[in-house]
C-alpha cells in the first residue's frame, strides 16, 4: 500500500496528497466495520483475541534483543509475531471505517503501524505480497544509501539472506 511521509512523519496517503509517497507492506489485520484492539502485541478483532500465548522459542534479533514469538490465526491465515517483553505500548482501540484498512507489522512493538498514524483508503492497496523480495534491518535516513559504505554495510551485516524469496508466512 502507499503512505505519504513528510520526514520521519507517515501518513494516509489519501489524507495527506499534498506530500511524496512511498510503499509499504504491513499485514492487514483489521476491515471495514472491524473493532480492533491492541494492548501491547496482543491483538484483539471484533472483541476476540487472535494472538496466543508465546512459544517457547524465542526470536533473537539482529540488534540483540531476545524477543517472544506468539501465534495469531486471522481468516484461518497462521502466522507468528514477535513481542517485545521490555517494551510497554498503550492500548489502542480502533474502530475500522467503511473503506478503509487497519495494518500492523508482524514486529508488532516496533511497527510503524496504523495505531500511530491511521488506517488506509482501499483505492492505496497496491496488492498482496507473494514473495519477499529484499529484507534487511535498515531504520536509518535515507540519505545514509547514497553512501557506498552504508551499502556495504547493510550487505555484509543486515541483509537477511536467509528470508529473501520466501512466501510471506
Amino acid at each position: 500500500f502507499t503512505v505519504a511521509r513528510d520526514g520521519s512523519a507517515i501518513y494516509p496517503a489519501d489524507r495527506r496528497p499534498d506530500l511524496p509517497t512511498e510503499n509499504f507492506v504491513k499485514r492487514v489485520v483489521g476491515v471495514p466495520g472491524d473493532e480492533i484492539r491492541l494492548h501491547g502485541a496482543s491483538l484483539i478483532v471484533n472483541g476476540v483475541a487472535v494472538t496466543g500465548p508465546p512459544f517457547d522459542e524465542r526470536y533473537e534479533a539482529p540488534t540483540g534483543r531476545s524477543l517472544i514469538q506468539r501465534p495469531e490465526e486471522l481468516d484461518s491465515h497462521h502466522y507468528r509475531v514477535l513481542d517485545d517483553p521490555n517494551l510497554e505500548r498503550d492500548a489502542v482501540s480502533v474502530n475500522v471505517e467503511p473503506g478503509r484498512y487497519f495494518v500492523s507489522g508482524d514486529n508488532r512493538l516496533h511497527s510503524n503501524d496504523s495505531r500511530y498514524w491511521g488506517t488506509i483508503s482501499r483505492n492505496d492497496v497496491i496488492g498482496e505480497v507473494t514473495k519477499i523480495y529484499w529484507s534487511w534491518n535498515f531504520n536509518g535516513s535515507p540519505a545514509l544509501l547514497f553512501n557506498p559504505l552504508e551499502w556495504v554495510r547493510l550487505l555484509r551485516s543486515e541483509t537477511r539472506w536467509e528470508r529473501v524469496g520466501l512466501a510471506p508466512s
